[in-house]
């Protein structure tokens, strides 16, 4: 059984992936995406992922590595799995991580990120797995930031202006002016968005996860998205249905 790989940070960056997906019909594949049911979990506790039948030969997984520098203690996720006790035979590998940045953004850690650096770094270490994959960094493989920092641009322009220059704004300038030792951060902003406008209360760790299928939160045809399109369609079409 063959497959190509994909490597998040975390299981948000994984449920807004499988989304993604969904929203790009021109791949040749793209209609086994579309549905929930498409995707099943693996059965790897210590490694999470999930995985969808892109054909019958050919499998999709999405591996959540649970941050960026753990890619040094997971050599085995670049070369062997298994699912459902079949061996699987990785294709291809790439990855979808932070740049993150040298200084603070947003009161976010600085991380010691990145564009430049966190390439740099995670070559290195790439090459001490012996593993060639493909690297985007968000938000569009070119600037410093998170992913948070490409949701911010998906948000609607309206509701942009309402909530984060509006109230999150005026309420990061009250806990600067107050020189509160914890800043509020852009994860916190992103998620307060969500919880404000999603119908159901947001968990701790579902954020934004069950905002993604509302149209009306975040704007899947944003040019924000474009460069992130463009990789995963040049990883994933070299690949396509036999």
């Amino acid at each position: 059984m063959e497959a190509i790989q994909i490597l998040v940070e975390g299981e948000t960056d994984c449920n807004f992936l499988k989304v993604l997906l969904a929203h790009m019909p021109d791949l040749p594949f793209s209609p086994s995406l579309t549905s929930p049911k498409a995707w099943q979990k693996g059965a790897s506790e210590k490694v999470p992922f999930q995985y969808a039948h892109l054909t019958d030969d050919l499998i999709l997984i999405l591996t959540t590595v649970k941050g960026w520098e753990k890619i040094r203690s997971y050599k085995m996720v670049l070369e062997n799995r298994t699912i459902d006790g079949v061996p699987v035979s990785i294709q291809a590998s790439a990855f979808l991580f932070d740049a993150d940045a040298p200084t603070t953004q947003f009161g976010d850690p600085c991380n010691f990120g990145g564009h430049t650096a966190r390439l740099a770094r995670l070559r290195e270490l790439c090459a001490k797995a012996a593993s060639q994959p493909e690297i985007f960094l968000f938000p569009d493989n070119q600037r410093d930031g998170t992913f948070e920092t490409l949701l911010l641009d998906l948000i609607p322009e309206a509701r942009r202006r309402e909530f984060i220059d509006g109230c999150w704004g005026a309420y990061c300038d009250c806990v600067k002016a107050h020189n509160a030792p914890y800043q509020p951060t852009l994860k916190h902003a992103i998620g307060q968005y969500a919880a404000r406008f999603e119908k159901r209360a947001a968990t701790k760790n579902q954020l934004y996860d069950s905002t993604f299928a509302d149209e009306s939160m975040w704007n899947w045809d944003s040019p924000a998205l474009d460069p992130l399109k463009r990789f995963l369609t040049a990883f994933l079409v070299p690949h396509p249905p036999s």
